[in-house]
């Protein structure tokens, strides 16, 4: 037992410092070339690297399997990324927006082309001593009084933008027409309506909460800006992490 205490301590120092040293590389993937994509596209592909190789195992997985919706789980990222089916010119380009040795917050931007070409934002945060996918709850009390400021400001923000837009086709700009407006105000309708509070991103200094609100192609130019971002010092009392 005297033998055993020193090193259950030495590993537990090893596993609390795994992530003194932590940073996220690119890893390049070339696809196309084929007859169904003549032109060659590089895929920008995020590896998180640190001194734990099981916790960067965890986490590169993770992601490459949340990213494809579970395809190809058994493959390598770039050989996945590969035989995924993808849509024309198809590309990806990611952010970090937070990196601590504790957490690691990122969100992958994908840009593909079918009937219309359209962007979509995939949202990734992870503890990085246990290399687990941290969802909305596990960082932050959604139960309460918190669940109730983001409703209030989501809902606030929402009744602004319906009133823009109204105002846009009575002062006859050029944004707007009358057939469009009946069809942008159900659509923003319909995003408030089915807001949930589950995507989210960490930054430095707060917390957002992101409204995935997907308009149509014709009328995506008018897609919603809501912002739902809280300082840390302002949410402290509601958080389940430290940050």
């Amino acid at each position: 037992m005297k033998r055993i205490l020193p090193i259950l301590i030495t590993l537990l120092l090893w596993l609390d410092l795994s992530c003194q040293i932590c940073r996220i590389d690119t890893l390049n993937v070339r696809i196309g070339g084929t007859l169904n994509q003549s032109i060659q596209t590089v895929l920008h592909f995020p590896i998180f690297r640190s001194e734990n190789g099981i916790i960067d195992s965890l986490i590169n997985t993770d992601i490459k399997n949340r990213f494809t919706k579970e395809d190809n789980t058994n493959l390598s990222i770039d050989s996945a990324l590969i035989k995924w089916e993808l849509p024309q010119n198809f590309s990806i380009e990611f952010e970090v927006t937070y990196l601590s040795n504790e957490y690691l917050s990122l969100n992958i931007s994908s840009y593909g082309c079918g009937a219309y070409c359209s962007t979509w934002i995939d949202y990734f945060t992870y503890s990085l001593k246990s290399g687990q996918y941290l969802t909305i709850n596990d960082v932050i009390d959604t139960s309460g009084h918190f669940r109730e400021l983001v409703i209030s400001d989501k809902n606030r923000q929402y009744e602004k933008q319906r009133g823009e837009i109204k105002l846009n086709l009575l002062n006859n700009q050029n944004e707007i027409d009358s057939s469009n407006y009946e069809w942008i105000l159900e659509s923003y309708n319909l995003c408030d309506s089915f807001f949930e509070l589950n995507t989210f991103a960490l930054y430095p200094d707060h917390l957002e909460i992101i409204d995935n609100c997907h308009l149509p192609s014709a009328i995506k130019y008018m897609s919603p800006i809501i912002e739902l971002r809280y300082k840390y010092p302002d949410i402290r009392k509601y958080l389940k992490i430290k940050l």
